[in-house]
Protein backbone atom coordinates (compact mmCIF):
# COMPACT_ATOMS: atom_id res chain seq x y z
CA UNK A 1 0.00 0.00 0.00
CA UNK A 2 1.36 3.34 -0.96
CA UNK A 3 1.82 6.28 1.26
CA UNK A 4 1.05 9.75 0.66
CA UNK A 5 3.17 12.59 2.63
CA UNK A 6 2.41 15.89 2.15
CA UNK A 7 5.14 18.74 3.17
CA UNK A 8 6.64 21.73 2.90
CA UNK A 9 9.79 20.97 4.43
CA UNK A 10 13.24 21.53 2.89
CA UNK A 11 14.93 18.87 1.49
CA UNK A 12 18.28 18.00 2.09
CA UNK A 13 20.46 17.49 -0.64
CA UNK A 14 22.49 14.66 -0.23
CA UNK A 15 25.11 14.66 -3.04
CA UNK A 16 28.52 15.33 -2.13
CA UNK A 17 30.76 17.72 -4.05
CA UNK A 18 31.31 16.07 -6.67
CA UNK A 19 28.09 14.81 -8.07
CA UNK A 20 27.13 18.66 -7.49
CA UNK A 21 29.64 19.93 -9.72
CA UNK A 22 28.76 16.95 -12.16
CA UNK A 23 24.59 18.03 -12.28
CA UNK A 24 26.00 21.66 -12.82
CA UNK A 25 28.11 20.69 -16.00
CA UNK A 26 25.24 18.24 -17.19
CA UNK A 27 23.13 21.27 -16.99
CA UNK A 28 25.46 23.32 -18.63
CA UNK A 29 25.79 20.64 -21.23
CA UNK A 30 22.13 20.32 -21.67
CA UNK A 31 20.80 23.87 -22.31
CA UNK A 32 20.90 25.80 -25.68
CA UNK A 33 21.70 29.03 -24.16
CA UNK A 34 25.06 30.27 -23.70
CA UNK A 35 23.70 31.91 -20.38
CA UNK A 36 21.80 30.73 -16.70
CA UNK A 37 20.58 32.03 -13.72
CA UNK A 38 20.98 30.56 -10.36
CA UNK A 39 17.02 29.96 -9.61
CA UNK A 40 17.09 27.86 -13.13
CA UNK A 41 19.95 25.72 -11.71
CA UNK A 42 18.93 25.17 -8.71
CA UNK A 43 15.63 24.40 -9.75
CA UNK A 44 16.99 22.17 -12.38
CA UNK A 45 18.62 20.48 -9.59
CA UNK A 46 15.85 20.37 -7.13
CA UNK A 47 13.68 18.49 -9.69
CA UNK A 48 15.81 16.22 -10.45
CA UNK A 49 16.83 14.94 -6.90
CA UNK A 50 12.97 15.20 -6.45
CA UNK A 51 12.43 12.43 -9.33
CA UNK A 52 15.40 10.26 -8.35
CA UNK A 53 14.18 9.93 -5.20
CA UNK A 54 10.69 9.05 -6.25
CA UNK A 55 12.20 6.17 -8.21
CA UNK A 56 12.34 2.60 -5.45
CA UNK A 57 9.91 4.72 -2.59
CA UNK A 58 7.14 3.26 -1.02
CA UNK A 59 6.05 7.01 0.32
CA UNK A 60 5.13 9.11 -2.31
CA UNK A 61 5.85 12.45 -0.85
CA UNK A 62 4.29 15.50 -2.80
CA UNK A 63 5.93 18.63 -1.64
CA UNK A 64 4.15 21.92 -1.56
CA UNK A 65 7.03 24.69 -1.74
CA UNK A 66 9.67 22.53 -2.65
CA UNK A 67 12.94 23.99 -1.54
CA UNK A 68 16.23 23.10 -0.43
CA UNK A 69 17.82 24.02 3.01
CA UNK A 70 20.25 27.33 2.64
CA UNK A 71 23.13 25.66 3.17
CA UNK A 72 22.39 23.33 0.63
CA UNK A 73 22.01 26.72 -2.08
CA UNK A 74 25.28 27.75 -0.47
CA UNK A 75 26.56 24.46 -1.45
CA UNK A 76 25.72 24.80 -5.09
CA UNK A 77 27.12 28.46 -4.97
CA UNK A 78 30.31 26.80 -4.01
CA UNK A 79 30.41 24.91 -6.82
CA UNK A 80 29.95 27.79 -8.74
CA UNK A 81 32.59 29.62 -7.72
CA UNK A 82 34.90 26.21 -8.51
CA UNK A 83 33.86 26.47 -12.05
CA UNK A 84 34.57 30.00 -11.90
CA UNK A 85 37.91 29.59 -10.97
CA UNK A 86 37.86 26.94 -13.80
CA UNK A 87 37.28 29.35 -16.38
CA UNK A 88 34.26 27.51 -17.54
CA UNK A 89 31.69 29.87 -16.44
CA UNK A 90 31.66 33.71 -15.26
CA UNK A 91 29.40 35.71 -13.66
CA UNK A 92 26.94 38.15 -16.28
CA UNK A 93 26.99 41.47 -14.42
CA UNK A 94 24.03 42.89 -16.75
CA UNK A 95 20.39 41.74 -16.01
CA UNK A 96 18.64 42.17 -19.34
CA UNK A 97 15.30 43.20 -18.77
CA UNK A 98 14.22 41.78 -21.92
CA UNK A 99 15.03 37.79 -20.65
CA UNK A 100 12.68 38.01 -17.63
CA UNK A 101 15.35 37.69 -14.99
CA UNK A 102 14.23 38.55 -11.23
CA UNK A 103 16.27 41.33 -9.82
CA UNK A 104 17.93 39.04 -6.98
CA UNK A 105 18.87 36.54 -9.53
CA UNK A 106 22.17 35.78 -10.72
CA UNK A 107 23.17 35.02 -14.29
CA UNK A 108 26.35 33.32 -15.52
CA UNK A 109 28.17 33.17 -18.80
CA UNK A 110 29.06 29.83 -20.40
CA UNK A 111 32.78 30.09 -21.70
CA UNK A 112 33.10 28.57 -24.92
CA UNK A 113 36.36 26.44 -24.93
CA UNK A 114 38.77 26.93 -28.01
Amino acid sequence: MRHIHYTNEPLTLDYDDEKILAVIRSFIKAIAAKRFTFVQLSNYILQLYIDEKKTGNDVSVFYLKPELRPSDYGRISQALWQLIWNKEICMDFYANPYLGQRVDDQAFIIIEKK
